[in-house]
This record gives structure tokens, C-alpha cells and sequence, in this order.
């Protein structure tokens, strides 16, 4: 009897699942269209100031379907923020969009593509750089007093958002953080302070960046006359410090001009000395 009871309530468990299946299966309508939305894959980076393509396909599959435009919204997300519409087009007859979004920004940075009546691609991300002027951003300088956002004129050239240190040389540091890709600025003397300096003068200095497997180091000693741009690789590193020193010119001025840095960011962490001694 039990053994009969066993076999009989085994039977039902099994029935009952494929009862269910029957059922939601005929409720369905076999002529209905479902709807598919795709995202090409996006580039590994872009640049601000760029405008990136975002493209795919969002059409109706299934028997019955029809030929028809379908509108589809674009949607930008910063980081963990939010998402946003940022732009809204339709798709061709044969099912494709291809919309151009402006990168104002830079961070990383995730689309998605919705379809109007339901529908949603997976996210995917990029990587956007920026040029971030260093003195819009957290950095140390040593040494004398320095002047922050002065207009440098260096061989007939001006230069805006420039650090100029009196009668010197000083100390330069910043903390990239793994963020950022390059360092760069220019150098040279003054055009008001040129006169009567001999042409021995230099405005020298060294630059090392620290924090990833390999370090990157460069220096750079610029005599009288036009500016030189200085440039530091610092992919994936950690920090730039950097000592610099006028020679043979008493009195002039040390000059960082239009220093800048690029980031996959909007700006880099802040830091103190004392980091650099870790």
C-alpha cells in the first residue's frame, strides 16, 4: 500500500510541471513579435571633444513581423551615476540606428540603448580623456612663493594658467593616481627678463613619475630663447614630483607654462608631501 501511495504521488510531481508548460505555452500567440535591441561594441578610449558613434540594430523578430522604423533612445551614464537620455533616433526599415553622441567629459563612461515599447542592451564602457590644466587641479609646489595662473611669454609666445616661481626653483608634485596618461608643460625665460642674461643661462629641472612596475623619469635644461615643451609618461602611475632650478640667471624667474595632464577623469586626488616619502 505505501509502496502503491509513493508511486502514485511520484506520477503527479512529474505530471504537474508538465501540465503548467502546456498551459503557458498556449497562452502565448505564436504569430507575436518580440522585440531585439543590439549595441555595437564600443571603443576601448576616445577623447573628449569627440563625437563617438553609437550604433546596433532594434527590430521586431518572430513571425508576422513588419518592416518599420522603431525609436530608439540613447543613454550616457558617468561613472556609478545615474543614467541620462542624451539622444533619440529611429532606425532604418531594416532595422539599424547609428546616432553620433558629443564626449564632453572625460571618466569613464557606460551607454545603453532603449527601445521604445520595451527592450534594453547591456551596458558597455569607454574610457574618456581629458586635458586637465594643472592649475584647475589638486598639485604642490616648493620652495619660494609661487604665482599661480600668470600669462607666461616666453619667445614671443604667451602661455596661460602658467606657474612662475621668483628668483628660482622649487619643487613640483602631483598624484596622477593611476588615472592619467601624460604629463606635460613648457619652459623657458621670461621675454621681460631676458636682457642682459648670459648664454650660459638655463632654466633646468627633472621630472619622475613613480607608482607602477616601471618608473618614468625625464629632465630637461632649456637655455635663453624660444619655449620647449617638457612631456612625462605617467600611465599607470601613482605620482609625479619633479625639482627644478634656474642657473647662471639671478633673479629670473622659473617658469612652468601651461602645464597640463590627461586623465581619464574630471580632475586627480589631492595629496600632501608626506606621500612621497612611502
Amino acid at each position: 500500500m505505501r509502496l502503491r501511495s509513493l508511486v502514485a504521488a511520484t506520477a503527479l510531481a512529474v505530471a504537474l510541471p508538465a501540465l503548467t508548460v502546456t498551459t503557458a505555452s498556449a497562452s502565448t500567440p505564436t504569430h507575436r513579435a518580440a522585440a531585439k535591441v543590439t549595441l555595437k561594441d564600443l571603443p576601448a578610449s576616445a577623447e573628449v571633444g569627440q563625437k563617438l558613434q553609437v550604433a546596433g540594430t532594434a527590430k521586431l523578430v518572430g513571425k508576422g513581423k513588419r518592416a518599420k522604423r522603431v525609436k530608439v533612445t540613447v543613454q550616457r551614464r558617468y561613472g556609478a551615476g545615474g543614467w541620462q537620455n542624451v539622444a533619440t533616433t529611429r532606425t532604418s526599415k531594416s532595422g539599424r540606428y547609428a546616432v553620433k553622441v558629443a564626449l564632453t567629459q572625460g571618466g569613464t563612461t557606460s551607454f545603453r540603448v532603449k527601445r521604445a515599447g520595451g527592450g534594453t542592451t547591456a551596458a558597455d564602457s569607454l574610457s574618456v580623456y581629458q586635458w586637465l590644466n594643472l592649475v584647475d587641479v589638486p598639485f604642490l609646489v616648493g620652495g619660494n612663493v609661487a604665482e599661480v595662473r600668470r600669462v607666461a611669454r616666453i619667445g614671443g609666445r604667451a602661455f596661460p594658467g602658467s606657474i612662475q616661481i621668483p628668483n628660482g626653483g622649487g619643487g613640483l608634485a602631483l598624484k596622477p593616481n593611476g588615472l592619467c596618461t601624460a604629463f606635460e608643460f613648457w619652459t623657458g625665460f621670461l621675454d621681460s627678463q631676458r636682457a642682459g642674461l648670459p648664454a650660459t643661462a638655463r632654466q633646468n629641472g627633472g621630472l619622475g613619475a613613480y607608482g607602477a612596475p616601471t618608473q618614468a623619469q625625464t629632465s630637461f635644461s632649456t637655455p635663453v630663447g624660444p619655449a620647449v615643451r617638457v612631456s612625462l609618461n605617467v600611465t599607470g602611475q601613482r605620482y609625479v614630483f619633479g625639482e627644478m632650478m634656474v642657473t647662471d640667471a639671478p633673479g629670473a624667474d622659473l617658469v612652468v607654462a601651461s602645464p597640463r595632464v590627461r586623465c581619464n577623469a574630471t580632475t586627480i586626488p589631492e595629496m600632501d608631501w608626506n606621500e612621497l616619502s612611502l
